[in-house]
């Protein structure tokens, strides 16, 4: 069991940091790193005790478990969490993209694409979505 005593929101584009210690004592630390530079590169990246923790992974499913299963000083260490568990749980847009193609939600996935690329047109946007589902 973890509790969570501080949190800190960071000015850099949206950083979230959790600091708690565990049941035997040591600092457990979690960051979710939404830098502008990391949101531009679309590389958002979470931190645990200062080690990158893939997305999907099973270290991240035990993350989740952890923030889930812990105890907050306050509410707004915990609403802190709580973002993390979203971002962790949320499709990237890839994945999301994916899983429509892979399910024929061809409405839904021409929709996707075009929010992140405006200027390509129905047409196109189908024709770039076919070719991911071929690769």
């Amino acid at each position: 069991m973890i509790t969570f005593t501080e949190c800190a929101y960071a000015t850099d584009g949206g950083s979230l940091s959790l600091l708690g210690v565990t049941e035997n004592g040591s600092r457990f630390h979690v960051l979710l790193d939404r830098s502008i530079a990391r949101q531009r590169s679309g590389s958002i990246q979470l931190f645990v005790n200062d080690t990158a923790i893939l997305r999907r992974s099973p270290e991240a499913a035990a993350i989740v478990r952890q923030l889930r299963n812990a105890t907050y000083a306050s509410g707004g260490v915990e609403e802190y969490a709580r973002t993390i568990i979203e971002h962790l749980e949320t499709p990237t847009f890839d994945e999301q993209l994916d899983a429509d193609v892979a399910a024929g939600r061809w409405t839904e996935a021409i929709q996707l694409y075009r929010r992140r690329h405006p200027d390509v047109g129905v047409t196109a946007a189908r024709a770039e979505l076919e070719k991911r589902r071929s690769r």
